[in-house]
């Protein structure tokens, strides 16, 4: 099974190959080099999407999960409804895209127009329906990466 650094790289390149700008991919313990955080609301509390890429008048927020359970489904549920909260917020959006333009010299869209989308390590489109059906039904796509990475390049050892 690849891991989620291996995967959210292939499924970034993928996306690039679909035309999807991506603006950055913040990858597990490695540094987050043109990352830039969404605040939340007043606190001090931020959220780092794992790919943030956009097309057209689309923005494309993907976070990556190595399976698909009860916990992760409830936190990723929290932490959408939490950054689309912060973007519909005075300024929010605006204030973000200023930073982005910043720290990458990236012109995200004027709009905040989002696809929240789960990517799961392994194969999480048949790991529990349910799940998948009540992310969907809160407009979270969810995604399998398990065709993105070729799996005898990455190998876990006991």
């Amino acid at each position: 099974m690849a891991g989620q650094g291996s995967t959210t790289n292939a499924y970034a390149a993928s996306l690039r190959k679909e035309g999807w700008r991506v603006v950055y991919t913040c990858i597990p313990n490695t540094p987050h080099v043109g990352v830039v955080a969404i605040p939340i609301g007043a606190s001090c509390k931020q959220h780092y999407p794992d790919i943030l890429a956009f097309k057209g008048e689309v923005t494309k927020i993907v976070e990556v999960e190595v399976q698909l359970t009860a916990g992760v489904a409830h936190k990723i549920r929290e932490r959408f409804k939490e950054i689309g909260k912060a973007f519909q917020e005075l300024n929010g959006w605006n204030n973000f895209r200023h930073h982005v333009i910043e720290t990458t010299g990236i012109q995200l869209p004027e709009l905040f127009v989002p696809v929240y989308e789960l990517l799961i390590c392994t194969n999480g489109r048949n790991s529990n329906e349910a799940l998948v059906n009540q992310l969907s039904s809160e407009n979270v796509r969810v995604v399998s990466g398990t065709n993105l990475v070729d799996p005898q390049k990455h190998t876990r050892s006991p």
